[in-house]
């Protein structure tokens, strides 16, 4: 009896994880479209991370702590990823053709990251080419803002 009551505890485990695993995964397919715009973002963000600490070594002489990305860095990639999830659910589920939010909503955030990388890469090597590259980022966005403020 003991021998049956075990294999049936394996059997209910294993399908369990089993059901959780597949569960999971069709949760994670789910989001393939976004993946790469959700790689890069992160991508981002860590540069930006360590950029940051970079430059604020060079200039203020701070050091690194853990507390200030659990403050700031943390809630903001949290933030932007949910928008970004929550925005191509909607695109999903009102099938808005040929104008993905998600996408939209992933390339502003990104660019800003960007912005903020070449301002810090300005910070810590004193070279003008990234304040260039800041001016060419933002002027990108007052171009496709200027163009869908016409439509």
């Amino acid at each position: 009896m003991k021998i049956m009551i075990r294999t049936w505890i394996d059997k209910m485990l294993t399908e369990f994880w089993a059901l959780m695993s597949g569960g999971i995964m069709a949760i994670l397919s789910y989001f393939t479209p976004i993946k790469d715009i959700v790689n890069l973002m992160l991508l981002l963000f860590i540069v930006d991370v360590i950029f940051g600490f970079w430059a604020n070594r060079k200039t203020r002489g701070e050091r690194f702590t853990a507390s200030k990305i659990w403050e700031t860095t943390i809630p903001r990639m949290t933030i932007s990823l949910i928008l970004v999830i929550a925005a191509f659910l909607w695109d999903y589920v009102y099938g808005t053709n040929g104008f993905c939010t998600h996408r939209v909503i992933g390339g502003f955030i990104s660019g800003v990251l960007l912005v903020s990388i070449a301002q810090n890469g300005y910070k810590i090597t004193d070279w003008s080419l990234f304040v260039t590259i800041a001016q060419i980022v933002e002027s990108q966005f007052k171009n496709i803002t200027k163009k869908s403020k016409k439509k």
